[in-house]
């Protein structure tokens, strides 16, 4: 459902969207007492910027691996 949008933002969407998870993560384990904290929406994106570049070097790092191995 969210193609769409992700396509016409040229993949902008989902960092919103993760940086939104970060937030919502902070505020869960904030109650919960697990000490996990982000103070606003901009370290939010920062924080879903580098989770979408290290997901793409592990990506790229692993199933590269993952191919090599099935021949």
């Amino acid at each position: 459902m969210t193609l769409p949008l992700t396509l016409a933002t040229i993949g902008l969407f989902v960092l919103v969207i993760n940086a939104l998870m970060f937030m919502l993560t902070s505020r869960i384990t904030g109650v919960l007492g697990l000490g996990f904290r982000v103070d606003g929406f901009v370290p939010a994106f920062a924080g879903a910027l580098v989770m979408s570049i290290v997901s793409l070097l592990l990506n790229y790092f692993l199933a590269g691996d993952l191919v090599a191995n099935d021949r």
